[in-house]
């Protein structure tokens, strides 16, 4: 079924473009002599329709260390010096590539922007990337090697801390990357902990028994809430140049490696509002989270001969088990353990094309997504549910370019969804 044909007419500033060999998907070097809406001192800037390229020069760096702090100098991109986050537009749903290799936000925020000479933005991208409110494509300099590092770890105290728990929090951080010839290696890990205890409070009413029940300090002096939670996360990049314009990247990424425990110690005071009684019951809430995720992915970019195509393989595996148990002293007892599983897979081809001099673009790929959950018994190994999902999609676009100001293109995609 054919969900979506589109037409979109463009129009752009006028510019000057020079005439370059390309050297990577839709990317060359560029150099603006007009420019009538976006400029950045020092920066040479293309605006061509839904497209952005960037030449990185010394004032576009100045002022930022890392790659993601550049990129918020750009026109409609803010980086958030807090959060260490970058949006476009305010919205944080952009696909972020490095030589057309697929990369994430963190890899951004802990590489320096001095390996990188040039920057693509496509506007709401077609394709593949269909979805995203933008993509980002940097390329990195034809000569660059070298290394980076860094650590970090900070720790937190509370002189005074509930329930004897006085160091509440730890967060440590590593990465290390290192070009050399064709290669390309990318490490990260992150490991985080905290600890705390509090108090809450609540009343609750239930109308069709006229009762009501009403959480008070323990009188022991245990706060009501305790909790404990460990995160663990790592990375392995590995990218390897074949040829010019041709590439093999592999990625590993172990992440949402999370410990979670809740203790609450409820005392609990019960009215019936019926025969104007009350009485004190203790109740009991243990709940155990443990989740952690397994990614890996393969790539390969050839942007070598008159076709020009890229394919990836992805598979997931993410395990999450649950144990919540309740106790009363009215003598009350629940349980309920479960074991997750989720498997995914994804694969991916695209490839482009031109003719008429350029003037004409042809864009066509195909997408291959399967997930499959399982719930469990935790105890038993019984099986309490399963369901699957298998998503088919080809898609195509074509592009013409009267000029450097007018562009027309035609897009559509067809998906099977079982």
């Amino acid at each position: 079924m054919v969900h979506m044909v589109a037409i979109q007419g463009m129009a752009t500033n006028h510019v000057m473009r020079e005439s370059f060999p390309d050297d990577s998907l839709h990317t060359g070097i560029w150099k603006t002599d007009t420019l009538k809406e976006v400029s950045i001192k020092g920066s040479s800037i293309l605006q061509s329709g839904d497209r952005m390229k960037v030449a990185i020069t010394k004032d576009l760096r100045r002022g930022t260390v890392s790659a993601i702090q550049m990129l918020g100098k750009l026109p409609n991109f803010t980086y958030n010096f807090v959060d260490r986050s970058l949006t476009y537009h305010n919205s944080s749903n952009i696909i972020v590539l490095v030589d057309s290799v697929e990369k994430d936000m963190n890899y951004l925020q802990n590489i320096q922007h001095i390996r990188f000479d040039k920057v693509e933005v496509i506007d709401k991208p077609q394709g593949q990337y269909q979805g995203y409110d933008v993509l980002i494509n940097l390329h990195t300099k034809k000569i660059y090697e070298g290394y980076e590092g860094m650590l970090f770890n900070n720790e937190g105290f509370n002189l005074n801390g509930a329930n004897d728990k006085k160091y509440i929090f730890e967060n440590s951080t590593a990465n290390f990357s290192y070009t050399k010839n064709k290669w390309n290696i990318y490490a990260f890990a992150y490991s985080s902990f905290g600890q705390g205890a509090y108090d809450t409070n609540w009343s609750k009413n239930y109308l069709q028994n006229g009762i009501k029940e009403t959480l008070v300090n323990n009188p022991d002096g245990i706060r009501n809430i305790i909790t404990f939670e460990r995160y663990r996360s790592g990375l392995l990049s590995l990218d390897y140049a074949i040829q010019k314009n041709q590439s093999l990247s592999f990625v590993y990424q172990y992440g949402a490696g999370r410990d979670h425990d809740t203790y609450n110690h409820y005392t609990i005071l019960r009215t019936d509002e019926n025969t104007h009684t009350e009485t004190r019951l203790t109740r009991d809430i243990r709940t155990h989270v443990r989740d952690s995720e397994h990614s890996m992915a393969v790539f390969y970019r050839n942007n070598v001969g008159r076709v020009r195509w890229t394919t990836d393989f992805n598979y997931r595996f993410s395990p999450t088990r649950s144990l919540t148990d309740q106790w009363e002293s009215t003598g009350f007892v629940l349980n309920n353990h479960f074991q997750d599983y989720m498997n995914f897979t994804r694969f991916r081809i695209s490839g482009w094309t031109n003719f008429a001099n350029g003037h004409l673009t042809l864009n066509a790929g195909y997408e291959n997504t399967w997930k499959s959950y399982k719930r469990e018994d935790h105890d038993t190994g019984e099986k309490l549910n399963t369901n699957s999902y298998l998503r088919n999609r080809l898609w195509t676009s074509l592009n013409w370019r009267f000029d450097n100001n007018v562009q027309l293109m035609f897009s559509g995609w067809a998906e099977h969804v079982a």
